[in-house]
């Protein structure tokens, strides 16, 4: 079975990493503390999903940048300044929210 063709980049590179390191499925589940079936739903079928908690436990295991393992995924690595959002961003969506509410209950009153 180990010997299908990998067509989902992830699952390509995890297979490369863990043959490089001479380890079998029950190996890297060993190290990495990820069930086997999810390694094998990453590897073969491509699983689209994995967590980043996943990623993360893999990458430690298979002693490679976390980073890897998201870009492969397809997740982008923003800078810490793109993801929190600025004092201004977060009162504007206070307003909007604040805005939002007193709307629902201007609905619920009236039923």
């Amino acid at each position: 079975m180990e010997e299908e063709i990998i067509s989902n980049p992830l699952g390509k590179l995890i297979r490369e990493l863990r043959l490089s390191k001479g380890w079998n499925y029950s190996d890297l589940e060993r190290e990495s503390g990820v069930l086997r079936q999810t390694i094998t739903a990453i590897e073969n079928v491509g699983q689209i999903n994995p967590s980043g908690k996943t990623l993360t436990k893999l990458a430690a295991a298979l002693n490679v940048p976390p980073k890897l393992l998201f870009t492969a995924a397809g997740f982008t690595m923003e800078s810490p300044e793109e993801q929190i959002p600025s004092k201004q961003e977060l009162l504007m969506e206070a307003e909007k929210i604040e805005i939002e509410m007193r709307e629902l209950i201007r609905k619920l009153r009236l039923l």
